[in-house]
């Protein structure tokens, strides 16, 4: 079993973005996906998206899983497998990230995520890296600028109590299937043919 630590402060972006990276994780493996702060299905302790995809609260230590999601929402000294450094631009997200991303533990895999980048910002990629003591160079960053059609799936899977993928921009989806390579080593081959897998499930 793999486990994969979401850093970062809640909000939804962040969790739609796990929920995703799990949907797509859950093509052909089991996936568990442990967080507080759940916009899907909110009023649920545990939910069962499918056979492959649980959510729940707490991690539950009876079931044979391929990789355990977690939503880390404060410091933590825990070690994951794959740490996902996952943060906002807006001025309270990124101040309480880089505190919670430089004294969470390291992990033997790390990526940093910015989403909603404005695309002509000041804050922008470089000013994200300054204030985080990132070198893109020696760490994965990976940008979301922000999309409105990305919103609108967001809000309407919100509404609708689904996790459709379908409609989400290919800049989205690329992230999607560059997280999940990171994650599970398959080929981009297999990833391209999951992602339709679960393009065609709601």
């Amino acid at each position: 079993m793999k486990t994969i630590g979401l850093i970062g402060k809640p909000s939804r972006d962040k969790s739609y973005l796990m929920l995703y990276l799990g949907k797509l994780l859950a093509v052909g493996d089991h996936v568990i996906i442990v967080t507080d702060n759940q916009w899907f299905m909110p009023n649920l302790d545990s939910y069962e998206y499918s056979d492959q995809l649980h959510i729940c609260k707490e991690i539950s230590m009876n079931e044979a899983v391929d990789y355990t999601i977690i939503d880390v929402t404060s410091v933590s000294k825990t070690k994951y497998d794959i740490a996902l450094y996952v943060s906002g631009i807006d001025r309270s997200t990124v101040e309480a990230n880089v505190e919670m991303f430089l004294g969470s533990e390291e992990a033997d895999e790390k990526v940093t995520i910015f989403q909603n980048v404005l695309l002509d910002g000041k804050i922008n990629e470089n000013y994200l890296c300054q204030r985080f003591g990132i070198s893109p160079k020696s760490h994965k960053v990976k940008t979301l600028y922000l999309n409105d059609n990305d919103m609108a799936v967001n809000i309407e899977n919100d509404y609708d109590e689904t996790l459709d993928i379908r409609g989400l921009s290919k800049i989205y989806k690329k992230l999607l299937l560059e997280l999940a390579g990171t994650c599970s080593q398959k080929s981009l081959k297999e990833l391209k043919q999951n992602m339709r897998t679960a393009e065609r499930s709601r």
